[in-house]
């Protein structure tokens, strides 16, 4: 799969931003976000499990409020990893089990 990416960055009036954001959240919701900035866009379908990234900083003439998410688009749904601990091997693969059957005696790749 190729890259895709979508950037923008301007100054807009604060209820311009906050009708993105909204646009975002009903986005979220829905399971589907589609960003575009004239001819380029990206879709992206959010899992169930994200990551969510928040920062506030303060200085003197300026302030800002970053927010970022992210996921894994293989993701399991119940917590995300892809991580199994237990007392038994996973099954072998068809080439690799009829090798071991043929009595190849060599070790998989």
């Amino acid at each position: 799969m190729n890259k895709k990416d979508v950037s923008l960055k301007g100054t807009v009036a604060l209820k311009d931003a906050v009708e993105h954001l909204e646009n975002l959240v009903a986005c979220l919701k829905a399971g589907k976000v589609c960003i575009q900035n004239c001819a380029d866009h990206v879709t992206l379908e959010p899992q169930k499990q994200i990551k969510l990234e928040v920062s506030a900083g303060q200085k003197e003439s300026k302030e800002s409020l970053s927010l970022k998410l992210s996921w894994h688009k293989d993701a399991s749904e119940d917590n995300g990893l892809a991580l199994r601990i237990s007392t038994e091997e996973p099954p072998q693969a068809e080439d690799e089990a009829e090798a071991v059957a043929a009595g190849d005696g060599s070790e998989p790749h």
